[in-house]
Formats: C-alpha cells, structure tokens, sequence
C-alpha cells in the first residue's frame, strides 16, 4: 500500500467508509486534510509520508515521539507509515544497501587483446 492510498483508507475509515463524506469533510484542521482524496492537491504542502508522520505525532501525546514509536494501534491503515518511512522501499534512495560479497578475480580468464582477437579485430 503506498502513503497516498493508506491516507485515503484511514478517511475512509474515520467517514465509515463512505467516499462521500470523505470527499465532502468539513474537519478542515486535520493534517491529513488536504490528501484526503488519494491524489495530489495543489494545497498540500507535505509529502504524504511527512503529512502521517505529523498526524501521528499530534494523535499520540502530541509532540511525543516515544508515543510513536510506541503505538498499540496496528490496525490502523497509516501505522506502518508512522515513522515517515516506507518500509516498502526499505534499502533505495538515500540509503545504502550492502552488496553481497563476491569472490575477488586475480587474473582474467580471457585476457583484453585475446578477446579482441578472438573476434577478429
């Protein structure tokens, strides 16, 4: 599930699942406001992945990251985002993955002017 849609699913889940309400909420203060559609809006000023993490900081104690880290509430279609990560993209980007080990050549099999003149060059 990307953040977008599990923005989507958790409106859904506050409106008790009607697409309507959700698309007509008038509970303008809540952070998630503005991605409460699925797609991008010219008013959001946030990732989705910012925009949960700071609904998650306001939901627990606000402000409390331990409250975060710490949240019982797995059902919940944004708690898997809550750290502002996507697990599902664990190891791309920024981040450095660790490339398996290899055995180190010595000495090539087919050296560079045998391989060009294998092909006739």
């Amino acid at each position: 599930m990307t953040p977008r849609r599990a923005i989507r699913e958790h409106c859904l889940d506050c409106c008790l699942g009607s697409a309507t309400e959700v698309a007509n909420c008038t509970v303008t203060e809540c952070i998630l406001y503005s991605y409460r559609n699925g797609h991008r809006n010219a008013d959001q000023t946030m990732t989705p992945l910012k925009a949960i993490r700071a609904y998650c900081l306001a939901c627990g104690e606000p402000g409390n990251y331990a409250s975060v880290r710490d949240c019982k509430i797995e059902n919940c279609k944004l708690h898997q985002f809550r750290f502002g990560h996507n697990p599902s993209l664990k190891g791309h980007g920024n981040h450095q993955v660790k490339m398996p080990k290899t055995s180190k050549i010595t000495e090539p099999t087919v050296g560079f002017n045998e391989f060009n003149s294998k092909k006739g060059m």
